[in-house]
């Protein structure tokens, strides 16, 4: 029986990843990413923010990444990200830096600190100008490679570059980027010889049950029609926004141009018609920025 579900949707992997039953599985996807970095492997965890009934509800799937800590103290916070927002770089850090500063409390010191790791898996490309797939930033001098710390660390997987064919594979995270891309394509009942161990396996039965499951087959299909609906928009927004810029830029600047372009776009979508383009046309970037900033709120956009 063929799984058609794809373990990169959101509510799938939150499923796979995020339920405490599947901690096992948890466990043996972040040492496959870390295996060469990490003095001591990962050993029993506590999900933080594990997976509920309530993320089945499209309304409260607003919280994507898994926060865990290990028996040893250290952080970790690992996603999937199917549709990476413009600013990924800065939002990677940012929950770096948030989970980091979380472990102390008040007049607690400085030395209590554990390390603290970013794990992000991408379906599209982030960077570019490599072709590895598996990226591992760390603090450091660039000009005497001398190491600032060991505990901060954020590593993105873009899945987009993987290229290793089945019969090629055996490193854990190779075997784990696979099935990230290829598992809805497997058959339950014959799995290939490199998934015939524990944490695929179990793996492979939560996909089984979510196909087999109607109730949790709609709501796959519901958060897979969400994100591509919201890929949709973003690339919409994206190309009219380039488009107005490109209009507007020479009588008001391209990024009043842009943003005037990007509300016009926003207005439309929300069946609303706020402002016409010669009042748009009247306003400061300031004020435009405001504007837009509200409208995407409206439509529950991130600013």
């Amino acid at each position: 029986m063929i799984i058609a579900i794809d373990p990169k949707v959101d509510y799938v992997f939150k499923r796979i990843f995020g339920a405490e039953k599947h901690s096992a599985v948890l466990i043996h996807l972040i040492n496959a990413v870390l295996r060469k970095t990490l003095h001591d492997p990962v050993v029993p965890v506590e999900i933080q923010n594990p997976f509920s009934s309530k993320d089945a509800d499209d309304d409260k799937m607003s919280i994507l990444d898994l926060k865990v800590r290990d028996s040893a103290g250290r952080r970790f916070n690992v996603e999937m990200q199917m549709m990476p927002p413009a600013e990924m770089k800065q939002r990677l850090l940012y929950y770096w830096a948030g989970m980091h500063i979380e472990q102390l409390a008040k007049g607690e010191e400085y030395s209590q600190l554990k390390p603290t790791i970013s794990i992000c898996f991408l379906n599209r490309i982030l960077f570019p100008e490599t072709d590895a797939y598996h990226l591992q930033f760390d603090l450091m001098n660039r000009e005497t490679g001398i190491v600032f710390s060991e505990d901060i660390q954020t590593h993105t997987i873009e899945l987009a570059k993987f290229r290793v064919p089945l019969e090629k594979l055996g490193d854990p995270l190779d075997l784990w980027c696979h099935f990230l891309r290829h598992a809805e394509e497997f058959d339950s009942t014959n799995l290939p010889a490199a998934y015939r161990q524990p944490p695929f396996i179990e793996a492979v039965e939560e996909l089984t049950m979510l196909s087999q499951d109607e109730i949790e087959r709609e709501r796959y299909k519901s958060r897979l029609r969400k994100q591509r609906d919201d890929a949709s928009f973003a690339s919409a927004w994206r190309n009219e926004g380039r488009a107005e810029g490109r209009a507007e830029g020479r009588a008001e600047g391209r990024e009043a141009g842009v943003l005037i372009g990007r509300i016009l776009t926003l207005q439309e979508l929300l069946g609303r018609s706020d402002f016409t383009r010669e009042q748009l046309e009247q306003k400061l970037e300031v004020e435009l920025q405001a504007i837009a900033d509200q409208l995407r709120s409206a439509l529950g956009q991130p600013k």
